[in-house]
């Protein structure tokens, strides 16, 4: 198991950012979130569904530690799961891992959170 962005040839993720705020009711920028969303390309992360979220990116102050107990609690499972999915999870942890290499107060855009 690998994270999106190593397994695709063009390097992008499984998912991409949108900021809304400042985006106003019937913009261009609303009627293309508007077309996306209809096409059922948008996750809202809407409070209590299926599709909450919680975003950290890799400049926030924070987000070295909260990729280091992701990684961790990852790894906790692997001593439970037959070999194959032990060996898929470790990868994946271990990519996870990786991305504190840029994140936190070793990137080279750190900040507080917004």
């Amino acid at each position: 198991m690998k994270l999106d962005r190593n397994i695709n040839k063009d390097g992008k993720g499984k998912y991409a950012l949108v900021r809304l705020r400042g985006i106003e009711k019937f913009s261009p920028a609303y009627e293309l979130l508007k077309k996306l969303h209809e096409l059922g390309h948008v996750d809202w992360g809407e409070v209590g569904q299926p599709d909450e979220f919680f975003v950290i990116k890799l400049r926030d102050k924070y987000s070295d530690a909260a990729l280091r107990a992701y990684s961790e609690a990852v790894m906790e499972d692997v001593s439970v799961l037959d070999e194959e999915s032990a060996k898929g999870l470790t990868q994946y942890a271990m990519q996870v891992l990786g991305l504190c290499e840029r994140a936190g107060t070793l990137s080279d855009y750190c900040k507080l959170p917004d």
